[in-house]
C-alpha cells in the first residue's frame, strides 16, 4: 500500500490523518500521525486493570529512549504515572528541571523575575499531628540519616524538629524550633 490514508477527509496530510473538524493548524513536517479534531483531540490507550499501557519513544539505535506510562488499577502501585527517558527530554539526566530545561541537581525549582521559589510539602488531612518531613536517607539501605519536620499541634502552633541519626542508626530530635 502506497500513499497516505486519511480518516475523515480525502486530502490528509500527513501518512495517517484522522480528522473530525478544522484545528486551524497544520501538522509538523515529520509526522506520520495526526489526529486532528476541531474540539478536543486526544489518542486513548486502553488496557486491562492487570496490565499497564505506554506510549514510546525512539530512534534507529533504541526502541525505547524515552516513554509515558500507566499502570492498571490492579498493578502495584495502582494507577501510577510513569516518565522516563534515557536521554535529556525534560528531564535531564535522572533530574527533573521545574522552571528551568537545564536542571543543575537532582531536583532544581527556578523562577524568574521577582517570584520566589518555593518546595511546598502540604498534606491532605486537618488537626493535631500532623506531620511534613523531608528525610535525608544513607545510599546503601535507605535508613534515616537526617530530618527536618513540622509538628502541627492543638490550636494550630507550629514546631519544627530537625534530627540525625544516633548510634543506633534510630532518628532523633537535635533541635526544636517551637512556634508557641
Amino acid at each position: 500500500f502506497a500513499g497516505s490514508v486519511g480518516i475523515g477527509t480525502t486530502a490528509p496530510d500527513t501518512d495517517l490523518h484522522v480528522y473530525n473538524g478544522s484545528s486551524g493548524g497544520s501538522p509538523y513536517e515529520s509526522t506520520g500521525l495526526v489526529v486532528e479534531h476541531s474540539g478536543r483531540a486526544s489518542i486513548q490507550l486502553l488496557a486491562p486493570n492487570s496490565q499497564d499501557s505506554y506510549l514510546f519513544f525512539g530512534d534507529a539505535n533504541a526502541g525505547n529512549r524515552a516513554y509515558v506510562g500507566h499502570y492498571g488499577s490492579a498493578q502495584s502501585p495502582a494507577n501510577l504515572m510513569v516518565f522516563y527517558s534515557a536521554g535529556d527530554f525534560g528531564f535531564s539526566g535522572g533530574s527533573v528541571g521545574i522552571g528551568t530545561n537545564g536542571p543543575a541537581s537532582r531536583l532544581h525549582v527556578y523562577t524568574s523575575g521577582t517570584t520566589t521559589p518555593k518546595l511546598i510539602l502540604q498534606d491532605t488531612g486537618g488537626g493535631a499531628g500532623l506531620v511534613n518531613q523531608i528525610e535525608f536517607r544513607h545510599y546503601t539501605d535507605g535508613r534515616v540519616q537526617a530530618y527536618i519536620k513540622d509538628e502541627i499541634l492543638s490550636g494550630w502552633p507550629t514546631k519544627l524538629h530537625f534530627g540525625t541519626a544516633n548510634s543506633s542508626n534510630a532518628p532523633t530530635t537535635k533541635m526544636t524550633i517551637d512556634g508557641v
